[in-house]
């Protein structure tokens, strides 16, 4: 089973690549979802997907979507930090940049969470790279 995390989420990429995530349970689960500011978008996948942990870039709009997903066991975070952690996440075996907006950052971020991947892991490259 390939463990997901996917940034850009709430996207046209990502909404397709959950698609393919829902359809076939059996080889994919969703560890971690992140967005830059879609939180109403973001709340649904988190409550369809229950992924351990959703990002939101905007920092106002991940503490209103924290207080929404409060009746569950996600942990929701904000900022750049936040999506680092969603990238490096221990169970992620799949990161998924599925943003063309984390483009510029993504040779950054993917130098910053190096140490953290195992060397069999896949590597998705941003959209439109």
């Amino acid at each position: 089973m390939k463990h997901l995390s996917i940034l850009g989420s709430t996207g046209s990429i990502g909404t397709q690549a959950l698609d393919v995530a829902a359809a076939h349970p059996e080889e994919f689960a969703v560890e971690a979802l992140a967005a830059r500011r879609s939180g109403t978008k973001l709340e649904e996948q988190a409550r369809r997907f229950r992924p351990k942990l959703v990002v939101l870039q905007d920092e106002e709009e991940a503490a209103q979507l924290k207080k929404r997903l409060a009746d569950t066991a996600i942990r929701v975070e904000a900022g750049e930090e936040g999506v680092l952690a969603c990238a490096a996440l221990e169970d992620c075996s799949m990161p998924w940049w599925a943003s063309p907006a984390c483009g510029p950052q993504w040779r950054r971020w993917k130098r910053a969470i190096r140490w953290r991947w195992p060397t069999r892991r896949a590597w998705c490259a941003p959209a439109g790279w």
